[in-house]
């Protein structure tokens, strides 16, 4: 699929009509902005004509107004409709015009004219998120100012980054922390320019629980653990270390299982078996560790099984063995049973020979 410019908007006033040009992406959604014509005029009612030549006219005011696949958005505070097309579709294309009719018979109607052109750029993407870890939404859009929405109630509202969502330039990354049900969805990353903006990438993500284990081996020593897997997966299962399973960084593969000496996976596939164990490990092995089946579908994300809560102890401090100790005491009560017999010893024989 070849890269497009999602958004040229080019303006031509002639007379009392002003003419622009959107494009956007099929399956996606679009949104533009018809201003009033003259900011200090009221407007008893403003229409939408579509390309068919029907004409949709809107009685709410600051609230959207749905009419099939067109919403619609009289903002009264920015003084514009806003237009909202979902659902895009080859016949979505074509010329839309917003009418706007005055209160005062002094002010001439005025007429704002939108070109639509629609065409196969959208990018969609299935990713699985795990309750309680977090995971990265991740999209690679063209230049231009950039965002991530969420589907809410037919409309896209854009989210207002906090402590668990971060938005990352240039890569457009959404971080969603600590992962719950009410995190899954329908996510859309865009494009914006001037005053319209337009979907390029849809990720639906979904929200599962993964089996977690939690170990806690004494340095140096070996850890091996077994899971069972439904039948039906991808061929290569791998081990990858990381809080976020989007962003683990691999360790071993089935494909690969002498990629490292220290970590190893095999694979019983009669038994749907797999068999992981990490030699010697050391204190800084210590961390989070997942368990998935690479996904054969560069639409969706990668399969993941099990979870490892990895933390390993120190080696003890050196010092004194038991047996050390118990050598010291036994010397120290020889010691202080034989000094005073040897000195009586030598007292008593010291007096037999003067006498």
């Amino acid at each position: 699929m070849k890269p497009i410019a999602l958004l040229v908007l080019s303006v031509v006033t002639a007379g009392y009509k002003v003419s622009s040009r959107v494009k956007g992406c099929r399956g996606g959604w679009l949104e533009f902005i018809c201003q009033y014509p003259s900011p200090q005029a009221r407007y008893d009612r403003i229409d939408l004509q579509l390309p068919n030549h029907l004409k949709i006219s809107i009685s709410q005011k600051d609230a959207w107004e749905p009419n099939g696949s067109v919403w619609l958005y009289h903002n009264t505070s920015a003084r514009a409709l806003r237009v909202a097309l979902r659902q895009l579709q080859s016949d979505s294309s074509g010329e839309y015009e917003c009418k706007f009719h005055p209160r005062s018979k002094r002010t001439e109607e005025n007429e704002r004219e939108v070109e639509v052109e629609v065409a196969d750029c959208l990018t969609t993407f299935e990713q699985t998120a795990y309750r309680s870890a977090p995971t990265t939404i991740t999209c690679s859009p063209p230049e231009g100012r950039k965002f991530f929405c969420k589907d809410k109630e037919s409309i896209c509202k854009e989210i207002v980054l906090n402590g668990t969502h971060t938005n990352t330039h240039p890569n457009l990354q959404l971080s969603i922390s600590d992962v719950s049900s009410s995190d899954a969805g329908v996510y859309w990353c865009g494009l914006e320019s001037g005053l319209s903006r337009a979907s390029i990438t849809r990720t639906q993500l979904q929200v599962e629980d993964v089996t977690t284990v939690t170990e806690s081996p004494a340095a140096g020593q070996t850890l091996t653990y077994w899971l069972s897997y439904p039948d039906g997966l991808p061929i290569k299962k791998f081990l990858c270390k990381g809080a976020d399973p989007s962003s683990c960084q691999p360790l071993v593969s089935t494909a690969q299982p002498k990629q490292s000496s220290r970590f190893t996976i095999s694979d019983k596939k009669e038994q749907r078996n797999l068999t992981v164990t990490l030699r010697q490990v050391a204190p800084d092995d210590s961390g989070t560790y997942w368990c998935g089946a690479q996904s054969t579908d560069a639409r969706r994300s990668d399969r993941f099984l099990h979870r490892l809560q990895l933390t390993v102890e120190p080696p003890a401090p050196t010092g004194p063995s038991e047996s050390d100790g118990d050598f010291w005491s036994a010397l120290i009560i020889v010691a202080t049973v034989c000094v005073p017999v040897t000195v009586i010893v030598f007292v008593l024989l010291y007096k037999r020979k003067i006498t």
